[in-house]
């Protein structure tokens, strides 16, 4: 089985490495003894990066590979997805390139922002033989049946043909979602028109059209381990949340929840965003004891328990934003989440001690 990144680059080596930081992500695999034995599929933009990055990451043990032709020609076959825009059609093309490129390998794959707890060698061990994606979201997807690709692009297929009515049929099969999100990890989705690949896993796995095994078996296999695909909802996911509430502590740069280790973290887009606006106002209030607003939940919460709702307004219009190596340099290098995962500043009441 291989581990496998799917990445694009828009301008240039350090803007990469700002938001897809795996330089650091591989020193810091080695720092921990873990293996970084990854193949990296760039999509687009593989003449942007210079050779020096190139050199330094195949250095840290990342194979590289330029899969623009590939992903082009794709990209021509199914100019439909291009209403989605660009970042979204490449997510849905980044399954085909990858089982042109490493035909008839297994695969785990990862999403190019998450930042490993545990030896991915160990972790790839244990998904040996599984075929999953975690929780609904496609930052891992862990493929040993074969069968699993030509599912998908079958399916591709007809739904670019006729992306209303297929949307539209997929929503009149949403019935019993909510049971499938639990007992499938098949996730959620709001949108009637399918928008994302993510969208269309959901619907995918909750209508039996693609390989999902059980996630009851997943758990038990990686039942060291607490998981979760997104951070800000760790409280929800079972069976980890019938341990609530959460306490949080890193030893040695490892993190662990009730005692727990995790697995890994998916430094998705929110919740580097939610760290940051922790930073920025850490930096100007020494004394910061208040608890911050999750920008994907709606403002709300009793008076005087948060700042004002246009005070907080203002902080999440004008913060700053971070990159995500900036996330990473704080977070894992110089403090931990001890100041975030505590019950004074977590957005949820009630998650942490």
């Amino acid at each position: 089985m291989k581990s496998v990144i799917c990445v694009w680059c828009n301008n240039n080596s350090h803007e990469f490495e700002q938001q897809i930081p795996l330089n650091f992500l591989g020193k810091r695999n080695h720092a921990l003894g873990f293996s970084n034995q990854f193949e990296i599929l760039f999509l687009d933009g593989f003449d942007r990066i210079d050779q020096q990055y190139k050199n330094s990451l195949e250095e840290l043990g990342y194979s590289l590979h330029d899969c623009s032709k590939i992903f082009a020609s794709l990209s021509n076959q199914y100019s439909a997805l291009s209403r989605f825009g660009d970042y979204e059609k490449k997510c849905f093309l980044r399954w085909l390139v990858i089982e042109q490129y490493l035909s008839g390998e297994a695969i785990a794959h990862y999403d190019g922002d998450i930042v490993f707890n545990e030896d991915p060698s160990i972790l790839q061990q244990k998904m040996h033989n599984k075929t999953f994606m975690l929780q609904g979201c496609p930052a891992l997807i862990c493929i040993s049946d074969k069968d699993w690709f030509n599912q998908y692009q079958s399916q591709l297929e007809v739904f670019v043909n006729n992306i209303e009515e297929y949307s539209e049929q997929a929503w009149q099969e949403r019935e019993e979602w909510e049971l499938s999100q639990e007992n499938k990890w098949a996730g959620s989705r709001f949108r009637r028109i399918i928008s994302s690949d993510q969208d269309f896993f959901s619907h995918l796995i909750h209508t039996d059209r693609i390989s999902q095994d059980n996630p009851q078996e997943i758990i038990s296999n990686l039942q060291s381990y607490i998981l979760w695909e997104n951070p800000l909802y760790l409280h929800v996911y079972s069976p980890w949340n019938k341990n609530l509430p959460f306490r949080y502590k890193r030893i040695n740069n490892i993190d662990f929840i009730n005692e727990q280790q995790v697995a890994f973290w998916h430094m998705q887009g929110y919740f580097v965003k939610y760290l940051g606006k922790y930073l920025y106002l850490k930096n100007i209030l020494k004394f910061l004891n208040m608890r911050l607003t999750n920008e994907m939940e709606v403002l709300g919460g009793d008076k005087g328990e948060y700042f004002s709702k246009l005070t907080r307004k203002i902080i999440d219009k004008f913060h700053k934003n971070y990159s995500r190596l900036e996330i990473y340099n704080f977070y894992f290098k110089e403090k931990s989440f001890d100041d975030v995962f505590n019950n004074q500043v977590w957005w949820q009441k009630g998650v942490f001690v």
